[in-house]
């Protein structure tokens, strides 16, 4: 819950010269984003449709790998502003050509990337690599192998360990006792830390892997993965364990996660800011195994759920729901989207994309089979959290040239940008990857988009306001530390501005969307002119939580101090 009033000023332009328009935050460059409207900037050209892999690098800029012609993974590290910073065709993760597949990554935590993947031969294997923040192979040309065996490894996972090394999760077959979910940590030179063949997530059950992983934020790992142990009861169950960054289990087996009948579908996972982490899927437990419903479940830091058995049903309307995406906001919040076949009749419905927000304690916020996203032919949506609780979601519209959208959602009231969304791409989507947050209120979506030759890989953020490219702030750069000392203000009912070089007797406050909230009157001072917000708009009424802009004279919101209510 969003404590309102709450006041913490994010950035004040307190330097002793300040002009409007020309401050700090007005004059950092954005060149290489493109405006909206325009072409989206391009990652890297692609001869295969083999998926790429994305991650914020914590620090407003992103990492992107993809496969090349000459199936070599290929690495490229953008800034904030969208500027590669190493070679323009990437760095290589490893040399020798292989059929790798399903690709998992994470930032180091020292300004370099984690990487794993497997190679698919007569037996598929596991490997991992770390780039330095210069682009350079750490672990061997050809990575490292994490946990050494002659038997089949797949579908990796990488987390930071919080060092500079990594923690590795994947489905391992070792002799005489088959699938297991396993594992290892690796110390930031890459060597294995938890033994020879890791740690084993669930001794007492054989499973079949699959295994989705998040931080608990702490360097551990919430873990669910499909089981078919119980195959002649259940299509494969869920189940679940927590590995804290020592390599202890929170129970010496793991948890069921969902044993209800019926076949199970796509899981998807989120890291919570309390260190838990909340899963959704959908399932067919209806009476006649003939619908598909949205579950969810959450853990908290030390591995206990905390919903009903066999998960919370977030949507078990009439018709079916599914490819499920789930975010968890910094108030603890859980987003979950998906797409459902309410307007219509099986597949010849017209797919709709539905939203849920979910308190901590499982009660949902919105509608009470969610609230429509948009209503278009679509088979995927992606959510990344937005700020002070709310959720970005993005679709591909099912047109030819319907390109990328995306739409903030709001668990006050829904949608909270235009109808029809935000534009981050035109023209032919081939296949959405996903998105994630990359700081300043911003986050980055990536997909193929067709092209006569190949399907280039192509990048957009979009901010707070809903403009994709460029600046995300109504005009202003989203704010870094170094932008200006700052003043800052912990459940204050007020705010005190100082040292406006503005040489006017009155400044204006602004909404995000940029209407007027208040006119403010200020006193001149040896240092420049002094005023101070009661919080209050022109009618004497409190404002609500959100972003402000506080700026002399009659413009928008650019060269403004930009002020967030909590």
């Amino acid at each position: 819950m969003i404590h309102r009033h709450l006041l913490r000023v994010l950035v004040t332009i307190g330097i002793a010269a300040f002009t409007i328009g020309t401050g700090p935050l007005a004059s950092r460059a954005w060149a290489s984003w493109p405006s909206p409207g325009t072409q989206s900037l391009t990652v890297g050209g692609m001869a295969t449709t083999f998926p790429p892999v994305f991650v914020s690098d914590g620090d407003g800029g992103t990492f992107v790998a993809w496969l090349d012609e000459g199936y070599l993974f290929r690495a490229q590290h953008y800034d904030a502003e969208g500027v590669p910073l190493w070679a323009s065709d990437g760095m290589a993760l490893f040399t020798q050509p292989a059929f790798a597949f399903l690709p998992s990554a994470a930032p180091d935590g020292t300004g370099g990337l984690l990487f794993v993947w497997f190679v698919n031969g007569d037996t598929s294997h596991v490997y991992a690599q770390r780039l330095s923040s210069a682009g350079v192979r750490l672990w061997g040309d050809e990575g490292m192998s994490p946990v050494p065996s002659t038997f089949d490894q797949r579908f990796p996972t990488v987390l930071a360990s919080g060092d500079g090394g990594a923690l590795v999760l994947m489905a391992d077959s070792q002799p005489a006792i088959g699938p297991r979910v396993r594992a290892q940590r690796l110390s930031a030179e890459g060597v294995p830390q938890w033994g020879t063949l890791g740690v084993e997530l669930d001794p007492g059950v054989n499973q079949a892997g699959l295994p989705v992983a998040v931080s608990d934020g702490a360097f551990g790992a919430h873990v669910a993965w499909l089981s078919f142990a119980n195959y002649a009861v259940s299509d494969g169950d869920y189940l679940y364990q927590h590995v804290s960054a020592t390599g202890a289990l929170a129970t010496p087996n793991a948890q069921p996660l969902c044993t209800a009948p019926g076949a199970v579908g796509q899981m998807v996972a989120a890291s919570a800011p309390d260190g838990g982490a909340v899963f959704a899927w959908h399932d067919q437990r209806d009476a006649g195994y003939s619908q598909w419903d949205i579950y969810a479940q959450r853990f908290d830091a030390a591995g206990v759920p905390q919903w009903p058995a066999d998960g919370l049903a977030v949507c078990a309307h009439t018709w079916d729901q599914g490819t499920p995406s789930v975010t968890v906001t910094n108030d603890g919040v859980a987003w979950c989207a998906w797409v459902d076949d309410r307007f219509g009749a099986g597949v010849y419905s017209v797919p709709a994309l539905f939203a849920q927000a979910l308190s901590p304690g499982g009660t949902p916020l919105l509608e009470e089979f969610g609230e429509r996203i948009t209503q278009t032919i679509t088979s995927t949506v992606k959510l990344s959290p937005g700020a002070d609780g709310d959720a970005i979601a993005a679709w591909t519209p099912g047109t030819v040239a319907g390109g990328l959208r995306a739409q903030k959602l709001s668990k006050l009231g829904g949608k909270a940008w235009p109808d029809t969304g935000a534009a981050l791409g035109s023209g032919f989507v081939n296949g959405f990857i996903g998105m994630t947050p990359i700081g300043g209120h911003r986050t980055a979506a990536l997909w193929f988009s067709e092209a006569p030759t190949a399907y280039p890989v192509r990048m957009q953020q979009v901010g707070l306001n809903g403009v994709a490219g460029g600046p995300s702030l109504a005009g202003v750069a989203p704010p870094r530390a170094d932008d200006a000392p700052g003043v800052r203000v912990e459940g204050s009912p007020a705010i005190a501005f100082a040292r406006l070089s503005a040489d006017r007797e009155r400044v204006r406050v602004l909404d995000a969307a940029g209407r007027a909230v208040r006119t403010l009157a200020l006193a001149r001072s040896a240092d420049g002119w002094r005023g101070t917000w009661d919080l209050r708009d022109d009618a004497g009424r409190r404002v609500s939580a959100g972003l402000y802009f506080v700026r002399a004279g009659d413009g928008g919101a650019r060269g403004a101090r930009v002020v967030v209510l909590r």
